[in-house]
Protein backbone atom coordinates (compact mmCIF):
# COMPACT_ATOMS: atom_id res chain seq x y z
CA UNK A 1 0.00 0.00 0.00
CA UNK A 2 1.51 3.16 -0.80
CA UNK A 3 2.68 6.00 1.85
CA UNK A 4 -0.92 7.85 2.66
CA UNK A 5 0.40 11.46 3.34
CA UNK A 6 -0.27 14.51 0.89
CA UNK A 7 2.18 14.97 -1.88
CA UNK A 8 4.87 18.02 -1.28
CA UNK A 9 6.65 19.82 -4.11
CA UNK A 10 10.42 18.62 -4.48
CA UNK A 11 12.07 21.73 -3.96
CA UNK A 12 14.63 22.38 -1.56
CA UNK A 13 13.01 25.13 0.47
CA UNK A 14 10.41 22.30 1.18
CA UNK A 15 12.76 19.58 2.09
CA UNK A 16 15.04 21.43 3.99
CA UNK A 17 12.28 22.35 6.27
CA UNK A 18 11.58 18.65 7.65
CA UNK A 19 13.51 17.96 10.62
CA UNK A 20 17.12 17.01 10.64
CA UNK A 21 16.61 13.66 12.50
CA UNK A 22 13.45 12.40 10.73
CA UNK A 23 13.65 8.42 10.55
CA UNK A 24 11.25 7.76 7.72
CA UNK A 25 10.14 5.88 4.32
CA UNK A 26 9.39 7.90 1.29
CA UNK A 27 8.55 8.07 -2.47
CA UNK A 28 9.21 10.51 -5.45
CA UNK A 29 7.37 10.83 -8.29
CA UNK A 30 6.17 13.19 -11.23
CA UNK A 31 2.95 15.43 -11.01
CA UNK A 32 1.60 14.44 -7.48
CA UNK A 33 2.60 10.62 -7.76
CA UNK A 34 0.80 10.05 -11.25
CA UNK A 35 3.87 8.16 -11.87
CA UNK A 36 6.20 6.89 -8.11
CA UNK A 37 10.04 6.62 -9.83
CA UNK A 38 11.71 6.08 -6.48
CA UNK A 39 10.86 4.40 -3.52
CA UNK A 40 13.86 5.38 -0.59
CA UNK A 41 14.26 5.12 3.26
CA UNK A 42 16.51 6.71 5.95
CA UNK A 43 17.12 10.37 7.18
CA UNK A 44 14.65 11.48 4.79
CA UNK A 45 15.87 14.93 4.70
CA UNK A 46 19.46 14.35 3.92
CA UNK A 47 18.28 11.65 1.11
CA UNK A 48 16.03 13.85 -0.71
CA UNK A 49 19.06 16.42 -0.42
CA UNK A 50 21.21 13.67 -1.99
CA UNK A 51 18.60 12.78 -4.71
CA UNK A 52 17.80 16.60 -5.39
CA UNK A 53 21.78 16.80 -6.48
CA UNK A 54 21.49 14.16 -8.62
CA UNK A 55 20.99 14.69 -12.67
CA UNK A 56 18.80 11.11 -12.41
CA UNK A 57 16.07 12.94 -10.64
CA UNK A 58 15.63 16.14 -12.78
CA UNK A 59 11.87 16.28 -13.41
CA UNK A 60 11.05 15.21 -10.19
CA UNK A 61 8.15 16.96 -9.22
CA UNK A 62 6.99 16.09 -5.72
CA UNK A 63 7.35 13.41 -2.67
CA UNK A 64 5.86 12.46 0.45
CA UNK A 65 6.91 10.74 3.38
CA UNK A 66 6.39 8.53 6.48
CA UNK A 67 8.30 8.61 9.49
CA UNK A 68 9.03 5.44 11.45
CA UNK A 69 10.82 4.68 14.62
CA UNK A 70 13.65 3.34 13.72
CA UNK A 71 15.91 2.61 10.76
CA UNK A 72 15.67 -0.97 10.78
CA UNK A 73 12.00 -0.46 10.57
CA UNK A 74 12.27 2.01 7.43
CA UNK A 75 14.55 -0.56 5.48
CA UNK A 76 11.61 -3.01 6.34
CA UNK A 77 8.86 -0.47 5.39
CA UNK A 78 10.96 0.16 2.12
CA UNK A 79 10.99 -3.28 1.31
CA UNK A 80 7.17 -3.50 1.43
CA UNK A 81 5.96 -0.65 -0.56
CA UNK A 82 8.85 -1.58 -3.55
CA UNK A 83 7.43 -5.13 -3.35
CA UNK A 84 3.77 -4.09 -3.60
CA UNK A 85 4.74 -1.49 -6.34
CA UNK A 86 6.64 -4.42 -8.47
CA UNK A 87 3.33 -6.56 -7.73
CA UNK A 88 1.28 -4.25 -9.88
CA UNK A 89 3.53 -3.36 -12.08
CA UNK A 90 4.55 -6.59 -14.02
CA UNK A 91 7.55 -7.49 -11.45
CA UNK A 92 9.12 -3.66 -12.31
CA UNK A 93 10.53 -1.75 -9.68
CA UNK A 94 10.29 2.12 -9.89
CA UNK A 95 12.48 3.76 -12.37
CA UNK A 96 14.93 5.13 -10.42
CA UNK A 97 15.67 1.98 -7.84
CA UNK A 98 18.50 0.38 -9.41
CA UNK A 99 19.71 -1.34 -6.30
CA UNK A 100 17.10 -3.97 -4.19
CA UNK A 101 16.95 -3.37 -0.91
CA UNK A 102 19.61 -5.13 1.23
CA UNK A 103 16.45 -6.60 3.19
CA UNK A 104 14.73 -8.32 0.39
CA UNK A 105 16.12 -11.80 -0.55
CA UNK A 106 15.20 -13.44 -4.43
CA UNK A 107 14.01 -10.95 -7.04
CA UNK A 108 11.58 -7.71 -6.90
CA UNK A 109 8.62 -9.81 -6.34
CA UNK A 110 9.28 -13.05 -4.58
Amino acid sequence: MPIKAEWVEFKLENIRALPADLIGVYEVGYKRGSRIVYIGSGTIRSRLLMHKAKISFMGVTHFRRRSINSVEGARNAEARLIKEFCKLNNCKPPKLNTQKPKIVSGGWCT
